[in-house]
């Protein structure tokens, strides 16, 4: 046989019906990363066996694979399964990262870590899924901290799956920074639009800071002609006193302290621009 310039092998010769051609691999695991340049997998790490890429899903580890933090040192092995009717799985040890109401984050003990072909993927419901590993601390996204807005219900006035991208407490680079989770009102215009966090229990609070999303000048979204924020008392919707004003800018946070009052939920009401929608990146109580 010989391997042609684009790295294709080719058998020559003269085959009959009894002959076979057998492919060995080497099917150990191993790591491999990206090229420098990828600047999205910095720190991170991918687990090939043989052919195969390998991928981390949400089932198979304790239902979140986001937060994890691989221990590159430990390796991993190769054990059959009875999953998909029979596949080889990965195993090998992470540590789950938490972001604390300090601001801080914590690193739990490693525990088991489970990989699964990237092919068979997607089978057993919405979840998590990762092929990139982050395997430094400065790539992995914690677990959000315990705050009002994450322990809150959160609803709007448009049915989205993005509602968590509220509270992931994973704020953008800028407006239109396509890496991080937003949600979105195009293709409306010139409508009130809201947003409301129902709260566990009842909550003093007197600040909300958020991002809004604006992808223009080519998208639909610019930041919102205006918005203020009401709170919740028995069955009626009652305005804020506001301290500050409503800053309403792009590419940065937008904070508003008020009054101090205690309240089982807030709702913010978004004024959206005559020609344009708008969207929210993060939105942050205290």
């Amino acid at each position: 046989y010989e391997i042609d310039p684009q790295g294709y092998v080719r058998i020559a010769g003269a085959f009959s019906g009894e002959d076979r051609i057998t492919l060995t691999f080497n099917m150990a695991p191993q790591i491999v990363q990206a090229d420098e340049r990828v600047v999205e997998n910095k720190g991170k790490i991918a687990v090939e066996r043989g052919p195969l890429l390998y991928c981390a899903e949400w089932p198979d580890n304790a239902g979140a694979v986001l937060n994890l933090l691989v221990d590159t040192a430990q390796g991993f092995e190769t054990r059959s399964s009875e999953l998909f009717g029979g596949t080889y799985i990965l195993e090998g040890r992470a540590r789950e990262a938490r972001k604390t109401l300090s601001g801080d984050v914590e690193l739990s003990d490693p525990r088991p870590l489970t990989l699964i072909p990237y092919h068979l993927w997607n089978n057993r419901g919405p979840g998590e899924m990762s092929v990139w590993l982050p395997s430094e601390e400065a790539s992995v996204a914690p677990t959000p901290a315990p705050t009002i807005a994450y322990r809150s219900k959160i609803s709007a006035s448009v049915e989205t799956r993005a509602l968590p991208a509220l509270k992931d407490q994973q704020w953008p680079e800028h407006a239109s920074d396509r890496k991080a989770i937003y949600m979105h009102w195009w293709p409306r215009k010139a409508t009130e639009e809201w947003v409301q966090f129902d709260f566990e229990n009842p909550e003093i609070v007197s600040e909300v800071s958020l991002y809004w999303f604006d992808d223009g000048p080519q998208g639909g979204c610019r930041i919102p002609a205006s918005w203020e924020l009401q709170y919740r008392e028995g069955e009626e919707w009652k305005p804020v006193t506001a301290l500050t004003p409503y800053s309403v800018t792009k590419d940065t946070r937008d904070m508003v302290a008020f009054e101090p009052v205690k309240t089982d939920a807030l709702r913010l009401l978004i004024r959206l621009q005559e020609d344009y929608a708008t969207g929210i990146y993060e939105v942050e109580i205290h």
